[in-house]
């Protein structure tokens, strides 16, 4: 009669785990939705640190990158990519390195534009730049319209000499 016991109780539990073991067989699991990340102006805090400003120019990639320090900003251009190879913008270009422009003095202001200074216009302002996620529209200020956050580090940069 052991056995029998046995057995009924292993059976019963089979069919349980057949069943989702949960009883009536249904899933209680409630998809996700994902989120869209919200729009906010931009503060200083977020805009310090580097940003990828890559864009396309005529169907070529133009590589490059701004740093946003805490007063000032510093752009990079690599010299590799297809459009600096193909319109030959630097003598350094094809070479494996980027150029560093800058440092621009900036002012981060309290209406989340921002000043930057330029020795040949003086201070030029940007329209109000706005935060989604990793991605900052800057409103065609600096070149670009819209820059995304990096990992990268502009230490890591081999500067063109």
């Amino acid at each position: 009669m052991n056995n029998v016991s046995a057995s009924l109780a292993i059976l019963t539990a089979l069919s349980l785990v057949g069943c989702g073991g949960g009883g009536g067989g249904t899933s209680t699991t409630t998809p996700t939705t994902p989120t869209t990340p919200t729009t906010k102006l931009a503060a200083k805090a977020d805009l310090l640190g580097l940003w990828d400003s890559t864009r396309i120019i005529n169907g070529q990639a133009d590589v490059s990158y701004l740093l946003f320090t805490e007063d000032q900003i510093y752009a990079y251009d690599y010299m590799n990519d297809p459009y600096d190879v193909q319109n030959k913008t630097s003598l350094f270009s094809g070479q494996d390195c980027y150029v560093q422009d800058g440092p621009y003095p900036v002012l981060y202001n309290a209406d989340s534009t921002i000043s930057i200074y330029d020795k040949i216009n003086g201070w030029i302002n940007s329209p109000p730049i706005t935060i989604t996620g990793l991605r900052a529209d800057l409103g065609g200020m600096l070149g670009t319209g819209s820059i995304n956050k990096s990992n990268l580090s502009a230490t890591s940069f081999k500067l063109c000499f």
